[in-house]
Parts: C-alpha cells; structure tokens; sequence
C-alpha cells in the first residue's frame, strides 16, 4: 500500500470537485451496452496477476475477473495497472472496475467505492522454522527486515510498539529485502505470504516459513463513486461467489489455504441480513451502503449439488463448497460446518466404530461420533479390517462381442504385432551409461537438431529410457530379476522398430546374461555394447548415433493399416486422484474398457495398494477360481512386504488425494476399480511379466504412477489411459498417455495437459456411457498417431522407473 496519503487527498479533491458537474450512465448500463467489461490487474503481483511461461495472464485475480465478466454475459478486457497506479486508472476512466488485491482502507473509500470483499491479503512475519515465534512478543530482542512504507511496515511498526528490543531494519524494496533475508544478514521478514517461498527457494537451507500473522486485511473490488447500480450487483455477486465456494476455490489454488471461515457464511443474497463479511467490516471500523431496497437480486441462490452413489450409503459427495446451515433437502439435513467441493458429508447419526459406506461398500470405521450433516473425513474416519468375501468367480458372466468391429490405424511388424508408435529407443543396463545414452538421443531430438530426423517422417522420435540401478544388487535376487525383465519387455515391444542397449561394463547386469535370459539376440533390430569395451565416452556416444543412422531408413519405410481394436493393449492408470475420480473420470474409463474387450482388446489393471480392501470385487468377476486366488496372492504378498518394511497399506493416500476428498485406502480403491469396467477379470500377471491374454487383466504393481505404467508397457501395453483429479501431467514412452480430468474446474486450469473432460458427468451435461463411448473412439484415434497433449510436451523419456525393492550394497 504504497499510495500515500497526500495523493489520496488530491485524488479526493478531484473526485469531490467533479462529481457534482460530471452527468454519466450508470457504469453497469454502459458495461452491457459495450458488451465488454474493463477491468484493472495488477500482472506484476504473483500470485494475484502474473505471466505464464507461455505470456499468458494468470492469477487469482485474472480468474476472478474472467468470472465477473462470464456472469455478467460481456466479453472481458484486462487492463495492466500497477499498484500505485489502481486509483488513477480507475478515475481517468480507463477500466470500469479494479481487480487487483486492492485493500479496502480508510483513506481510498474517501476517492472510489468498494464491493463486498472477496479475498484477504494477510501480512505476515516469516523466520527460520526452527525459531518459537507466534506473536509480536517473541520478537523481542529480534531484528526483521521489512520493504519501507509497505502495509507489511505500517502494521510491524504498530505491533511491535509495545514490544522491548525489538529491532526493524528497512529496505528501499522487496528484492532487497528478500535477499538480506535469503542470504542470511536477517533472520525475520515482514511480508505478504506469497514472498515466504520465494525466500525460501532463494535458499532452501534458511527454512524460512510464516510464523504469525499480523493483519488480515479485505480487499474488494474497486469502482468509481455514484454507481449504485454497478456496486449493488457487485456487492450481490460476491456474497453469492463466497458462498457457492467459487472465490474459495480460486483463492486456495493460488494461496495454498482457504479464505476465512467467517468470510464463507454468506447469507442468500435474496434476504434482508446485513450485506456480509461482517467481521472484516469490524476489522475495518466503517461498512458498506447498503445497495437500493428496490435493486432485484440478480443471482438467486443455487441449491447445493450432491450425489448419493448407492441407497445403502451413509454419505453423499458435495459438488459445490457448503457452508454451515446449507440445506440438503434430498436427504433432510442441513449442513453443520464447512465442506469442501468432493468431500463428503454424513446423512444420519454414525456411532464411533461403525462401519461408513460408500458406492454401497466400507470405506472405514468411524473414529469419533458422527452426526447428520458433518463433514466426514480424517479426523473422523480411519481404517479398520473387516471380512471380505471373496466368492470366487460367483459374478463371473460371458462378455458379448461387438456387433460391427471397430479398427484403427496401426503398424504391423514382420511378426504380425502391432505397434501404435515408431520409435527407436535406447536402453541402458545401468546407471553408468545413461549420460551417453541421452546424448545418442539429443542428437536426434527435432527441438534441438531439426535435420537429424528430417527425410525420416514416419520415425516418432529417438528416445532413451535410463534408470538409476543396475549395479551393487544380488545377481541372484529378486530386484534383478525385475529389472531384466522390464528392461526385455521393453526391447522387445512393437513400438521400438529398433533398439540400443548399452552399459558400462563392469556393472552386475551384466548384458550377455540380460540378453539370455529375455530372449534377446544381438544383432538386427537390436544393438548391444559397452563403453568400456568401445573405448569410452566420445566413442560409444560416436558408435550410437551410427548406428541408429543406419537403422532409420529401415523405420521409416512403414505405412500404417486399418488393424482390428483387439491389437490394443491399454493400460489403465490413475494420479492425483479426488473425491470425484469414482464418480466421473474413473466410471467413463471403465465404460470404454468395456467397449474394448467387446471388440477383443485387452486392458490391464494395477496398482495393487490402490485395490486394496476392494479386490473382492474383482475376486467375483473372476473367470476361474484360480484367477482369483492369484490375486488374492498377492494382496498377501503385500501386506507382508509392508510389515517387513514398517510400512502400512493404508499409507496410500497421498496428501492431494486427501486435499480432493478421498481419506482411505479403501475408499481410493473402491474409485479405482472402477476404471476397470465390468467384464472378468481373465489373468493376474506380476510386475512387467508379459500380457498373453485377450480381455481384462491385472499385473502386480505398486502405487505410484510411474512405475506402474512402466511394469505395464514392459508388459506389452501400447497405450496408457489416466485419470487424474488434481492435475498430474505425466506422459509415457515408447507408449501414447491419454489423459482425463475428473472435473471441468481442473479441466479449465490445466487443459493444456488434459485430453478429455470427464467433469461433464457431474455436471449433468453427458452420460457415463456416452462418454465412454467417445473416450474408446478418442483412444482408437490416438493408437492411430494422434498426438496426445503429454506427447505435444515430449514427456516420457523421464519417466520410465522400473521397481526396485532388491537390497543396493
């Protein structure tokens, strides 16, 4: 808050001396008339305005304004101001309103008008976290660095009045200030929340994180004074805007926390209560004017969207954010706190250790009394074992072929597999020879040397797959065993029209041995060697390059054919998973899966732990019993490798799948499966074995995304298919990844990343059938060489990680 107080003053006068002789149309009337809004941002203040990588404006504020402008049906013009510069523009009638964390002070409501607010700029004090300090107290004897004539110094300087020894060294601006922080000449800063990381990327061994707040200050959005109109829909579409979530939801992507819970229990806009944000009027000591008794209001209250997934449920997921007193009328409650969009609230009374169910099956056990209309979530949900059945094969049901088959356009090798994509890739033994196995493929890279591959179109690319073991491991054991297989089924996938394997030479995967037990031969298609037996580094990056010269005539010379979709293998795959993945983007997965194995195809399901307390469900799909047991083995075999290591299976859910809804394993699980259709389950195979069987599998893998797609190309996937909830942007190589968003607000903010939107189920706009069934056309589009959005960004090369669970000596 840099605009002093004497320009407050002359903007004043100005204002005062003009407002009596200047006639106008209301701003609102004009705004509809030009059908364009013009609003003021700040885009040199992260993370309220900003530019992307790519110069795009972004920001909470940007958003915002993208909002105001959607509902009020004009098109939106961003007008750049910095922040000395807020009220002149607006004066000088350059934007209609600001939006660009302005705070609502005293000296600014005597020259302009504010809305209601809609956000806070807390100002904090941030130090070493190591340091006991939670108040102004603790700062005795400390020194704080703090930007001169900022907010962050105006409320130091109060706060720290009564405070003996308290020491404030200012600096002329932030980057100054941050870097005596950064570099350690001060321990303390008085700060917005948003500089703490920049300080403390600047220097990550400083650990400087906030330590107190100071003030909270409200900031609205700026009009000009005598609009009435303008600021009374405003003033209606912020309170309407806090109260269905959608300002929370844009402030916590931006800030990492919530807005104020007293700030979201706005009251419909339609009745006669006070016009909201009460406290920070206190705080504040002034109010707003109240908008004219006879302006309709333009947003009436939207009633809250939940859905129950099965009758016998105890709970229902929230599509919106809910406030306490919220209204559920169709199950006959009312909301009693505050509940995140995808999270879950209780439909009756659940007494401490009774089961809690969702989709009709247990998700946990209360921990604590649960109440109708709670939130249900960690801190009273918890984990607890209970008897499956596991009816073997009970469920089991002839799976009907498709009446008209579908194809696509494939390339068919000389031992009649097909292949989605056309690489040459490049694999290494170990971790020794990886920097000259990327610098084999640089020289390929079309971003980098665009004439490597010029006269050679239908090669998709050079890539090399590294790995960070190979050496140091039990010849004999298990870890190596997985990673020569992996390694070979990889070497031997239909994508790779050619291959490099190269090692050190003196590692414990040992090539020869590789070779012989996957099958392989030296010689054709695949070119084995070592540096140290080719004479070093510069040589055997010289001998790869040549040899892959010789090799790409050979790729190229492919055409791709119409193949039936029973040559597609896909691999199924879910990341950064929420409450909504069970409901939308998983059950569209599962829709098209079905659709694939009707036309002969075959899908494979892993990641084991995130099955877990569900594989009943698929036990009774079952073909045979001895199917089902296989699986069950390894649900076994895991429950005992997580007691070895101390670990335990509930574990699972990371913090984004908590932060989206989802608080157990079990409930992660339930959601899971459903990516896996409704057809039998017809084989279980371990980590990267290969995939022989036609229809739904599953293949042993741990958790985390990366490996378990890499366990399922070894095994002969030619296509990922991934969900995600909270945005994960992997990609995969030599295999496509499609990717689909659970909800359309991810979709929005990510679809750079993105293939499908899934969060139209939610939104009632299309069907999970309808859009599996796109979703299987978008699929067979993609094996026939449409790019997906992670192949457009080159992702894969990173991102093969074979599992290592052997001991490394």
């Amino acid at each position: 808050m840099k605009l002093t107080r004497r320009l407050l003053a002359a903007f004043a006068a100005l204002s005062l001396g003009t407002s009596g002789t200047l006639a106008h149309a209301d701003a609102l009337d004009t705004i509809k008339q030009r059908k364009r809004i013009l609003v003021a941002v700040d885009i040199g203040a992260p993370p309220y305005g900003m530019l992307d990588e790519q110069a795009r404006q972004v920001g909470s504020d940007i958003e915002a304004a993208k909002l105001l402008a959607q509902d009020l049906g004009v098109a939106l013009k961003i007008v750049p101001v910095s922040g000395p510069n807020r009220v002149p523009c607006l004066l000088s009638r350059k934007a209609d309103v600001v939006m660009a964390s302005f705070s609502i002070t005293e000296e600014r409501r005597k020259v302009i008008d504010f809305s209601e607010p809609y956000g806070v700029v807390p100002v904090v004090v941030g130090g070493p976290a190591s340091a006991k300090v939670a108040s102004f107290a603790d700062l005795s004897g400390k020194t704080v660095a703090v930007t001169r004539g900022t907010t962050s110094d105006q409320e130091l300087t109060r706060g720290s009045k009564e405070v003996q020894g308290v020491t404030i060294v200012r600096y002329e601006d932030d980057a100054t200030t941050n870097t005596a922080v950064a570099t350690g000449q001060q321990d303390f800063i008085a700060a917005a929340p948003s500089v703490i990381p920049a300080v403390k990327k600047a220097n990550p061994s400083r650990d400087i994180v906030p330590k107190f707040t100071m003030k909270a200050y409200p900031y609205g959005i700026g009009l000009r004074k005598n609009e009435p109109a303008l600021k009374s829909w405003l003033d209606d579409w912020v309170k309407t805007n806090l109260r269905n979530g959608r300002f929370n939801e844009i402030y916590t992507r931006y800030f990492g926390m919530p807005l104020p819970p007293d700030m979201l229990q706005q009251e419909p806009v339609a009745t006669d209560q006070p016009t909201a944000a009460a406290s920070f009027h206190r705080l504040m000591h002034t109010s707003t004017a109240e908008a004219p008794a006879s302006s309709p209001p333009p947003f009436p209250p939207r009633a809250a969207r939940v859905i129950r997934l099965h009758p016998q449920d105890d709970v229902v997921v929230t599509l919106d954010q809910l406030v306490s007193g919220t209204s559920l009328p169709s199950e006959g409650i009312s909301v009693t706190g505050l509940v995140p969009p995808g999270h879950k609230v209780a439909t009756r009374a659940i007494a401490p250790g009774a089961a809690v169910r969702r989709y009709g099956q247990v998700i946990g056990f209360a921990s604590r009394p649960i109440l109708p209309g709670q939130h249900v979530h960690t801190h009273n949900l918890a984990m607890g074992d209970f008897a499956r059945d596991y009816a073997f094969g009970k469920e089991a049901r002839p799976t009907p072929s498709a009446s008209t088959p579908a194809s696509f356009q494939g390339i068919v090798r000389e031992d009649g597999r097909v292949a989605t994509r056309n690489y040459i890739g490049i694999l290494t033994s170990v971790n020794c020879s990886a920097t000259v196995a990327r610098a084999i493929a640089d020289h390929f890279r079309r971003d980098i040397r665009p004439q490597a591959l010029a006269g050679f179109p239908n090669v998709d690319g050079v890539v090399a797959l590294t790995h960070g073991t190979g050496c140091a491991m039990d010849a004999e054991g298990e870890g190596l065993a997985i990673l020569q297989r992996t390694l070979g089924g990889y070497a031997c996938h239909a994508n790779f029209a050619g291959l490099l394997v190269i090692g050190l030479g003196c590692e414990t995967n040992q090539i020869p041995r590789l070779l012989e037990t996957q099958g392989l031969r030296d010689g054709g298609r695949l070119h084995a060697f070592t540096i140290q037996d080719t004479g070093g580094t510069t040589r055997t990056i010289e001998r790869g390059i040549a040899l892959i010269r010789e090799m790409l005539p050979a790729a190229n010379a492919v055409q791709r054919e119409t193949v039936p979709a029973s040559h597609l293998v896909v691999g199924l795959q879910c990341g950064g998973s929420d409450g909504y993945s069970g409901i939308s983007a998983n059950p569209v997965l599962g829709a098209a899966v079905d659709l694939l194995v009707q036309h002969g195809g075959t899908a494979i399901l892993s990641e084991t732990p995130e099955i877990y307390g569900a594989e009943h469900l698929l036990t009774r799909r079952a073909q045979t019993p001895e199917v089902g047991r296989k699986l069950v083995e390894r649900i076994r075999w895991w429950e005992a490798y997580c007691a070895r290591n101390g670990a335990a299976m509930d574990n699972n859910p990371s913090a984004g799948n908590k932060a989206g809804g989802l608080t157990t394993v079990l409930e992660k699980s339930l959601g899971g499966i459903a990516k896996a259709g409704s057809t039998n389950l017809v084989d279980v195979y371990e980590y990267a074995q290969p995939v022989r069987a036609r229809g739904l599998v599953f293949m042993d893998t741990p958790g985390y995304d990366p490996i378990s797609a890499t366990g399922q190309v070894a095994g002969g996937a030619n296509l990922i298919c991934f969900t995600t909830g909270r945005g994960s942007a992997y990609g995969c190589a030599p295999a496509p990844s499609f990717k689909l968003t659970t909800n359309t607000a991810l979709w929005e903010r990510q679809s750079d990343d993105m293939d499908l939107n899934c969060g139209e189920v939610l939104e009632g706009r299309r069907t999970i059938p309808e859009l599996g069934a796109e979703l299987f056309q978008r699929l067979l589009d993609t094996a026939s060489g449409q790019r997906s959005r992670s192949e457009c960004h080159g992702y894969g090369q990173q991102e093969f990680v074979p599992w290592q669970i052997s001991v490394i000596t």
